[in-house]
């Protein structure tokens, strides 16, 4: 009774006041020990609500005790920071057989629903797409013990760990993978738009904006991109500049079909790196790490594509071509050029064909959207550029 008179009689300026804020808990810090410059040392830190601050993490550590923060010394200082606060290892991320299956088969049928759909108001005929699935297995998409989707840090974390994978491969693992890959890709000779359509079963395990988007999404993204932009460089270039960004966008990405084909991760995603200039050097004379960059190129050389069209499906994830100097929000933040092809010597045909292979990775980066809808475009339209 004493306490409710207390309350009745309150103040103005007390009985107005909000209430306090709970005091946020302080984070239970893990400790990681190591040895450096010839001691044992404890590092504390909290554990990463995100990938940024996984990074942050590692960089943290190594600035504190004055190590070097270069690309290989991060990672390795990252995947064991991950590791302790109880995200799988590296080894782990890039297995098939921790994947869900039920989740991974649910989220097969509901991606052909999604085509099934889209394909029905476009009145596109999906007997191929349904024979190739009949053919080869679609890719388990990641997902958590309980069968939901991964967090960003999850899923960013797992790409990181797939990317330092395929960051390892050398040139002996690249000219293997070339040669088991370098045959006929399907019986026949199927039109590029049934193959476009069967991106719609890939997703690309090392974007961390696309995430569960599909590859087909994707490529149509940037292909809307490309066709509506108002940009000064097309408008000093003529029809045919645009058009050839067009084609690029809808088939450079084709080459991630070869996870459909069974092709780990490691060497269908992420960025290349290049392992050395031959002879007289060039862009022909650039040796990069396989992915589906250099898958796509193998399957559609030859068949009459414009040169620079090929050259971006063949070096649109090659980081070294990039100017290093420019910051990049979309790069992953352990990449560092192999080699500064940026300014290399080239002949006047290559500056171009480079200069298009560097206006197309603005388009392939910056029109990125996270989404399940796979736009409604002009098939017409379409069919008649491939």
């Amino acid at each position: 009774a004493f306490a409710a008179d207390l309350l009745r009689n309150l103040p103005p300026w007390a009985a107005d006041a909000p209430p306090m804020p709970p005091v946020p808990a302080e984070p239970t810090l893990l400790e990681v020990e190591f040895s450096a410059h010839g001691e044992a040392r404890v590092h504390r830190f909290a554990p990463a609500g995100d990938f940024d601050t996984l990074i942050a993490n590692g960089r943290d550590l190594l600035a504190a005790n004055n190590l070097s923060a270069k690309a290989a010394g991060l990672s390795k200082v990252v995947a064991h920071l991950a590791e302790l606060q109880g995200l799988p290892s590296v080894e782990q991320c890039v297995r098939d057989d921790l994947i869900p299956p039920f989740a991974a088969r649910a989220f097969e049928r509901r991606r052909r629903e999604e085509l099934g759909r889209w394909a029905n108001n476009q009145g596109l005929d999906l007997g191929f797409v349904d024979a190739a699935l009949r053919r080869w297995r679609p890719p388990r998409m990641r997902f958590s013990e309980d069968g939901t989707r991964l967090t960003d840090l999850e899923r960013n974390w797992q790409g990181y760990a797939v990317c330092l994978t395929h960051g390892a491969q050398d040139a002996e693992t690249s000219a293997r993978l070339v040669e088991k890959w370098n045959r006929t890709m399907f019986g026949g000779r199927p039109r590029v738009l049934d193959l476009l359509t069967l991106l719609h079963f890939t997703t690309d395990r090392s974007d961390a904006v696309l995430g569960y988007t599909s590859q087909l999404v994707h490529a149509l993204q940037v292909y809307a991109a490309v066709s509506n932009v108002t940009d000064i460089i097309f408008d000093e270039r003529d029809a045919q500049y645009r058009r050839d960004m067009r084609l690029a966008a809808l088939i450079h990405d084709l080459g991630k079909l070869l996870s459909l084909f069974g092709e780990a991760d490691a060497h269908v995603d992420c960025t290349n790196s290049a392992l050395g200039v031959d002879g007289d050097g060039g862009l022909d004379a650039i040796r990069a790490q396989f992915n589906h960059d250099e898958y796509g190129y193998l399957k559609l050389r030859g068949l009459g594509l414009p040169r620079r069209v090929e050259l971006v499906i063949r070096f649109h994830s090659l980081f070294d071509l990039r100017n290093a100097t420019v910051p990049d929000d979309f790069a992953m933040p352990w990449l560092q050029p192999a080699m500064n092809l940026y300014d290399m010597d080239l002949n006047p045909a290559d500056e171009r064909a480079h200069a298009f292979i560097l206006h197309f990775s603005h388009y392939d980066q910056k029109a990125k959207r996270a989404t399940d809808y796979i736009p409604d475009v002009d098939l017409v339209e379409i069919e008649a550029l491939l």
